[in-house]
């Protein structure tokens, strides 16, 4: 008899525990809620109106509560193209960084000093804004000029 009494007892602890602890999942930060919409961004960056290779573009949330908690960075093509996957959409300032080559053995690698005005790889001085929306995000030619 203890047995079963036990059993009842369970039973009904659970189904008076469990819609509870359903609620509070639900209600706690981040649960239940959508994630937030993301989209690629495609660019180009351009120096007195030619393009930039091997420069590094960096997305920066404009609010530490943005859409993204960390900054997204891309590379240009030669012709100074660049492309950024799953961009969570909110607004955003851009930097700008185009850096030196030297070799390293037999490889070049871009370490060295930027050969951008400094302004540029401040995100708040660079001037650079963009916002990014659900779907298809074309950020227009990053026009950059070389005086300071």
């Amino acid at each position: 008899m203890a047995h079963s009494n036990a059993a009842l007892w369970q039973a009904r602890f659970v189904a008076r525990f469990l819609p509870t602890l359903a609620a509070v999942l639900l209600a706690a930060p981040g649960c239940g809620s959508k994630a937030p919409s993301v989209a690629p961004v495609r660019g180009q960056v351009l120096l007195e109106g030619k393009p930039i290779d091997d420069a590094t573009i960096v997305l920066h949330p404009v609010s530490a509560g943005g859409p993204a908690s960390a900054k997204l960075e891309a590379h240009s093509d030669p012709q100074g193209k660049f492309q950024l996957e799953q961009v969570p959409a909110g607004d955003y300032q851009l930097t700008v960084e185009w850096r030196a080559s030297r070799f390293d053995g037999e490889r070049s690698v871009r370490d060295g000093h930027n050969l951008l005005p400094d302004r540029y790889g401040n995100p708040a001085e660079s001037g650079l804004k963009y916002t990014v929306v659900a779907g298809e995000n074309e950020i227009p030619p990053l026009a950059l000029v070389d005086s300071p």
